[in-house]
């Protein structure tokens, strides 16, 4: 019983994280029903991009609600991922999730507005503001699917290295899956700007993780 319960109590702020992202996303299922239900099912159909795109604003209730789950799950997978691998050395370490949030919350607030800068800046807002809109909808997306992946990860297979390499690998690979989509439908305006898209994308998409790596390593 002791050694059970030592091993329970660490884990306990893993539980209130998860049952926050919950909470955020169940309310925003009650707030916006219509919406959310044609947002949970993007990977079968695009009725939610055909009815919001033409207006696509990642700064409404709806977008906000599921960026903060986001930021919750996404800073937890990072927390899983740097246990399982042994990038760093350390338990169920609430100052270090807090950090990891933390940094990568404001790196992603901060990509946020260099984005629109940069897309005034260049005049290609349309272009980007589409792109953004497409982008976070599909993280907001890959969070709802990965809290059972988490649950499963952290409290069945106890972090365990190669299941949790595949598991977050698969996630990523579906979310980056849903991009190369946009990018194919999108290559005509793409190429327009195919120099500016790619400095975009080595300076705003690739660098913040290695940043975040930096920092909490």
């Amino acid at each position: 019983m002791d050694i059970s319960l030592r091993n329970l109590i660490p884990q306990d702020w893993i539980i209130i994280v998860l049952l926050i992202a919950m909470a955020l996303i169940a309310g925003t299922a009650r707030a916006f029903g219509n919406r959310f239900i044609q947002f949970k099912e993007l990977y079968r159909s695009n009725v939610y991009f055909t009815q919001y795109k033409k207006s696509p604003n990642v700064v409404s209730l709806f977008s906000l609600l599921l960026f903060l789950a986001h930021q919750l799950i996404a800073s937890l997978g990072l927390f899983v991922l740097f246990k399982a691998t042994d990038l760093l050395s350390t338990t169920y370490n609430f100052n270090l999730y807090l950090q990891i949030l933390v940094i990568f919350a404001a790196l992603s607030i901060l990509k946020y507005l260099v984005e629109k800068i940069t897309a005034v800046v260049f005049k290609i807002e349309p272009l980007i503001d589409n792109y953004i809109f497409y982008k976070i909808t599909y993280r907001n997306l890959f969070s709802l699917y990965f809290i059972p992946l988490l649950f499963l990860l952290i409290y069945t297979l106890n972090f365990h290295r190669l299941i949790s390499l595949i598991c977050i690998g698969m996630m990523v690979l579906l979310q980056t899956g849903g991009l190369i989509v946009y990018y194919i439908k999108q290559q005509k305006s793409l190429i327009l700007y195919w120099y500016y898209f790619i400095l975009y994308l080595c300076s705003l998409e690739i660098a913040p993780y290695i940043i975040l790596y930096k920092v909490i390593t």
